[in-house]
């Protein structure tokens, strides 16, 4: 068979195909923000600004739900739970989301997310037989527990203004409201509750002694409201204050006979008769109290769900990122995901996430290896090495859990004018000989690049005349195939800000060969305010500014082209990572583009109402060449895709065919993968008889897709067909069958 088929290896010309951005999409947030949690028999639901966790009781294990398992959004606000043991979370944009832990089900309702209103936060939810009370920025709704249909809406009491957002609701005998504006309660004899008319209203200025109403309880037959001015009474005739005047009484709960409340911060316990501080957290703040049927308090906390049993305190939360905060993302040699949380100094670090799930490095855990937690930007090396950069005190390299950190004292470096000993790095990259090089944000002694050699040697580079002979503050930093290194000033210099380039010719001791160059918009470029400086697989630069991007096609001669991304045209551009088959992830404040390799075709746009993003605005990307995982990172949280697109392999193994049989239906669609492909394979599909079906290039990674077409477009007939992959050369090959089903 061999004979017939190799002649027309080399023969035919074959075309592209390219794949289609498909893929598995997962979120990574941070659930330690934990805001209210409800219990059951069988577990614990949780609610946070990074989605919901469950706890099962029973195999003390947990379910974790998040906008790419499919909440609406990871925004949670309010939670109930219905007496189907479901679980109903509310969201800042309205949706309520009715989880059921035993099926991992989870059903949308959207009336309030639809409605015209522009606030339709879901503030609280409070169940009663078969009705839901939910209190929203406009109304109170009722919906049955079982349809999922809307009873009634009350938008309108008594002389508050109308659609007023309302905080929390109750039902006891009657229904109460705690509003924007004050206290509305059911009249007794009223039957039309969407009438103005049947229902009392208290106003905070005059009627009630408190500027606020968190939350509702029936205590010994007495209506009890938690406000910022202690509990209060509420009867037919009168409002009054109960106990602990003049405190910030957060939460309420009742559970049998005693009643609990968060008081100024501290958990207190009321018997009837007197009141005991049960709790004062340290380190942490508690949001809400509620109680699990395994006889232990559950304080939802900043840290995490913590259970409080026997005055000791014990922590349940999952393993997922201490953080939602993914300023900037590298992936190591290693398939680690590292990354910093930005320049703040008092709050953040360092995490990575690989197989034996998150860890974080922060000053308080690490006092020996961290000074301040103001990583602003990651990079990793061919070693293994990772390099997090810091907002004062230098860089760290990360290496085999060694943790070495740079700064004046070891490096020669020089900080800011006004403080030489504050050291900004922007960034670390490694260039072909292994050399480190920094990135100085503003050095006082004008050397903007330094290099670490792999003897250990320092050397550092001032941004000579003509260029400046002034302190510049710089930005983006690359390094390109030859090793060019390209950053971008962001200061006014001589020359002013743009883009700037140096090479040292492989001499670092000799200044007198080096090169300097510098590019701005009388080039040719969209914009001086650099962004992103991304160096993809043909070489070309990837220059991403405040008004979309340029391409620097020859680096060795950067002015001679400079095109712009059409397609990209005023985008703001925030980053760019470059995937395995060249295709171009661009994060911008509206979403992330992904570009075909040349940059002409826009192939997806994702954005947060179209996939599982948690924000438009995209801070950083990174991608897992090995596994073909395309990290995307937010300021509220992280999301991944895993694609196709993975790094080829270095020769030819066994091909993998999935599906195999490949069925073919010509009303959808229909895609044959076949892996382990070396760099820029291409493929013939042949029949068993010799007759060549279909052919074209791969797109250069691991992983090619046939469609099941042949050259004529149309679909092939059932039947065994051979794949042959090769190489440009015909000198690898590799073999496999596939059997096609037409349906």
């Amino acid at each position: 068979m061999m004979n017939k088929i190799f002649p027309i290896l080399i023969l035919l010309i074959p075309g592209f195909i390219f794949p289609q951005i498909n893929g598995t999409w997962n979120s990574y947030t941070s659930l330690k923000d934990t805001r209210r949690a409800a219990a059951t028999e069988e577990g614990i639901m949780a609610i946070s600004g990074g989605g919901a966790y469950y706890f099962d009781i029973e195999d003390e294990n947990f379910s974790i739900y998040t906008k790419s398992g499919g909440l609406s959004s990871q925004e949670l606000t309010s939670l109930g739970v219905d007496h189907y043991s479901r679980f109903w979370a509310g969201t800042q944009e309205g949706t309520i989301n009715v989880i059921t832990p035993q099926t991992g089900e989870i059903n949308k309702i959207l009336d309030i997310s639809s409605t015209s209103m522009s606030l339709k936060e879901i503030n609280d939810i409070f169940p009663w037989g078969d009705t839901i009370y939910i209190a929203t920025d406009f109304s109170v709704s009722l919906i049955n527990t079982e349809s999922f249909l809307f009873i009634d809406t009350y938008q309108k009491f008594g002389s508050f203004l109308s659609a007023i957002p309302v905080y929390t609701v109750f039902r006891s005998d009657i229904v109460y409201a705690a509003t924007e504006s004050g206290l509305a309660v059911q009249k007794l004899d009223a039957v039309n509750l969407s009438a103005p008319e049947s229902w009392n209203v208290y106003s905070y200025s005059s009627d009630i002694p408190a500027g606020i109403i968190y939350k509702f309880a029936l205590y010994r037959d007495e209506i009890l409201a938690a406000t910022d001015n202690g509990v209060i009474r509420i009867t037919l005739n009168n409002i009054s204050n109960a106990f602990y005047d003049g405190a910030n009484v957060t939460d309420i709960f009742v559970q049998n006979d005693s009643l609990y409340t968060i008081r100024d911060g501290s958990v207190y316990l009321f018997d009837g008769s007197s009141s005991q501080l049960l709790y004062t957290p340290e380190g942490f703040q508690i949001n809400s109290v509620s109680y699990s049927d395994n006889h232990s308090l559950l304080f939802s906390t900043n840290k995490g769900l913590m259970k409080y049993q026997n005055g000791n305190v014990s922590l349940l939360l999952p393993n997922t990122p201490s953080t939602n905060s993914f300023y900037s993302m590298t992936v190591s040699t290693e398939g680690v995901l590292w990354g910093g949380t930005g320049r703040a100094y008092d709050n953040g670090g360092i995490y990575s996430f690989g197989q034996g799930g998150w860890n974080f490095y922060d000053k308080e855990s690490n006092p020996d290896d961290i000074i301040v937690n103001g990583f602003h930007a990651a990079s990793s090396g061919p070693d293994g090495a990772v390099y997090m950069s810091n907002w004062g005190r230098g860089f760290t390299k990360i290496k085999d859990d060694i943790f070495i950190t740079y700064t004046t004292d070891n490096t020669g470096m020089v900080g800011i004018e006004d403080d030489p000993y504050f050291l900004v790095i922007m960034d670390v990259k490694t260039d072909s000989r292994n050399n480190e090089w920094a990135l100085n944000f503003e050095s006082a002694d004008k050397k903007a690049l330094s290099v670490l050699t792999t003897d250990n040697e320092w050397y550092h580079y001032e941004i000579s005349s003509p260029l400046t002979t002034a302190t510049v503050i710089t930005s983006q930093f690359a390094i390109d195939d030859y090793d060019t290194k390209w950053f971008s000033v962001t200061s006014s210099t001589s020359q002013g800000p743009g883009l700037y380039y140096f090479n040292e010719n492989n001499t670092l001791e000799d200044t007198d060969d080096d090169v300097w160059g510098f590019i701005n918009t009388s080039d040719g470029m969209n914009s001086n305010e650099i962004s992103e400086i991304a160096i993809d697989r043909r070489g070309e630069l990837w220059i991403g500014t405040d008004k979309g991007v340029n391409i620097i096609s020859n680096s060795q001669n950067p002015t001679s082209r400079i095109s712009s991304v059409f397609p990209l045209r005023l985008q703001t551009v925030s980053c760019i990572a470059v995937d395995p088959v060249n295709q171009k992830w661009v994060g911008t404040q509206k979403g992330v583009f992904v570009m075909s390799p040349d940059g002409t075709s826009l192939l997806e746009n994702f954005t947060a109402s179209n996939s599982p993003l948690p924000s438009d605005e995209i801070k950083s990307i990174t991608i897992d060449e090995d596994k073909g995982i395309i990290y995307i990172g937010t300021d509220y949280g992280l999301v991944s895709f895993s694609s196709i697109f993975r790094k080829p392999v270095e020769s030819f193994g066994e091909l993998e065919i999935y599906p195999n049989p490949f069925r073919i239906s010509p009303d959808q669609e229909n895609n044959l993968y076949i892996d382990g492909l070396i760099e820029d394979s291409e493929i013939k599909i042949i029949s068993v008889s010799g007759s060549l079906i279909r052919e074209f290039i791969t797109p250069g990674g691991r992983t090619a897709v046939w469609d099941g077409r042949n050259e004529n477009n149309d679909y092939v007939a059932s039947g065994i067909y051979i794949i042959v992959a090769f190489d440009e050369e015909a000198n690898s090959v590799a073999t496999a069958k596939v059997a096609v089903i037409r349906k």
